[in-house]
Parts: C-alpha cells; sequence; structure tokens
C-alpha cells in the first residue's frame, strides 16, 4: 500500500474510528489535524483540495481521498484482507 495521509480532527469519532483501523492495521500514515472551528472556506488548501465535503475523515491513498468513514473501513477491509467480520469457528463460544 502507498503512502497513506489522514485528514481528521481529534474531537470526531468517525476520524477516531479511521485512526484506530489503520493503528490496528499496522498501516503506517501521516496523520494531518483539520482545525473544524475554521469555516471551510479557510480551511487548509491541501485539506479543502481533497475533501469533497470538507469534513473528517479523508484518506488519501495512492493519490486518491477516501471520504465518509464507513467507506474508508470497507476500503481498508477489502485491501488488507482484514477487519471484514468473519469469524475463526476455533474461537466461537456457543
Amino acid at each position: 500500500m502507498s503512502k497513506l495521509v489522514l485528514y481528521g480532527n481529534r474531537e470526531s469519532g468517525h476520524s477516531y474510528k479511521v485512526k484506530l483501523a489503520l493503528t490496528l492495521l499496522g498501516l503506517e500514515h501521516e496523520y494531518r489535524s483539520v482545525d473544524l472551528t475554521v469555516e471551510r472556506a479557510n480551511r487548509p488548501r491541501d485539506f479543502r483540495e481533497v475533501s469533497r465535503y470538507g469534513e473528517v475523515p479523508v484518506l488519501v491513498t495512492d493519490g486518491e481521498p477516501l471520504v465518509q468513514s464507513d467507506a474508508i473501513l470497507m476500503h481498508l477491509a477489502r485491501t488488507t484482507g482484514r477487519l471484514r467480520g468473519e469469524c475463526d469457528p476455533d474461537r466461537t463460544v456457543e
């Protein structure tokens, strides 16, 4: 996987779950904090260029921005083959 850049905010639960998934998957990434108290038009240019809706989180992978936390999590699950919710029958309690 190429260099990953996550735009997020510490107070955003949506950003948190993407950051947590990246960490659990052991994927190196750069984290860029976005101040959501600043008007959207005045947020950093690099963020505005990749954030279609002016919201966090945004994960940039292979130069392409991914938006919406659940869509990002699905992408990570598909591309890594992990965190897909499958269970190991030997570890299941009945």
